[in-house]
């Protein structure tokens, strides 16, 4: 699986059939671009169709994981 996500805002790597993808933008505690939204599309529909992806992690850079709702 290809983990260019076409952003440093968002980061993918996989390990052990598990696709990690971290968002990468602490300083905007972790608020989604469109850059990220569309590295996000991308790379979860690849997950979806690749056998080999058994579990996807999406996690956060920095202390906080998300801007506050």
């Amino acid at each position: 699986m290809n983990t260019d996500t076409g952003t440093d805002d968002l980061l993918a790597s996989v390990a052990d059939g598990v696709l990690t993808l971290t968002l990468n933008r602490p300083a905007a505690r972790n608020a989604l671009s469109r850059a990220m939204l569309d590295g996000l599309a991308r790379l979860l529909g690849e997950a979806e169709a690749d056998p080999a992806i058994g579990a996807i992690l999406i996690t956060g850079a920095g202390g906080r994981p998300s801007a506050p709702s």
